[in-house]
């Protein structure tokens, strides 16, 4: 009984200084309340301005590349590049000084180079991927001055083991997303959506990947 009421006595005398703490903690949180609440809407201000930048910079990006592909086609062989404002006619094969008909890598080729890209190392249509970088067809992957193989069903190109017959080069997208290519088939040149080329029994397998020249 006597060992009980001595650790009674200890706790009270241990319970009044943690009281104290606790209510002076108490009494200095409320007390700075103000410094709390003002920090912590700076920290909700500093948030809210870096989304905000993030946001503006991603929607910048993001316009920036959507424009970069965009052109304006009206039928014919004229496109307007919108982001430079500017309307190119595509060329025939003979004025780009393509040696003869059904000759499309070779146009492909000089086209994407005539638009400012250039090309690893040129050669048949079926040895393109070879020498030079490629990714499987996407439309996602798609950039102007990229060339477009096709395996096209009649061509006479068509040999055992070939995937691919038929090389064109992307041009870009229209506002309603419409993606245009230019190609040499057979002796026409011709400026087509790539659901044209799919209508027509042609199936895109690669995309063979250009570099802009330097300024």
């Amino acid at each position: 009984m006597k060992k009980t009421i001595i650790n009674l006595l200890l706790l009270g005398t241990l319970a009044l200084p943690i009281n104290n703490l606790v209510g002076n903690f108490e009494k200095n949180i409320t007390h700075n309340k103000p410094n709390y609440t003002l920090f912590l809407d700076a920290e909700k201000t500093e948030m809210q301005r870096m989304s905000k930048e993030n946001l503006n910079q991603i929607f910048q990006n993001f316009k920036k590349q959507n424009l970069e592909d965009r052109i304006i086609y009206e039928g014919g062989m004229k496109i307007k590049l919108v982001n430079e404002n500017k309307e190119i006619k595509i060329p025939s094969w003979k004025r780009l000084g393509v040696e003869g008909e059904d000759m499309c890598s070779q146009y492909a080729r000089k086209l994407a180079s005539r638009l400012g890209y250039n090309l690893n190392i040129w050669g048949e249509t079926w040895n393109l991927y070879k020498n030079n970088p490629w990714v499987p067809f996407s439309e996602d992957s798609l950039k102007r001055g990229y060339l477009v193989t096709l395996f096209n069903p009649t061509s006479k190109y068509n040999k055992k083991g070939r995937k691919e017959t038929h090389t064109a080069v992307y041009l870009g997208k229209d506002e309603q997303g419409k993606m245009y290519i230019a190609e040499q088939r057979g002796n026409k040149t011709k400026i087509s959506t790539t659901e044209e080329i799919k209508k027509d029994g042609m199936t895109p397998v690669r995309i063979i990947k250009t570099e802009k020249k330097s300024l």
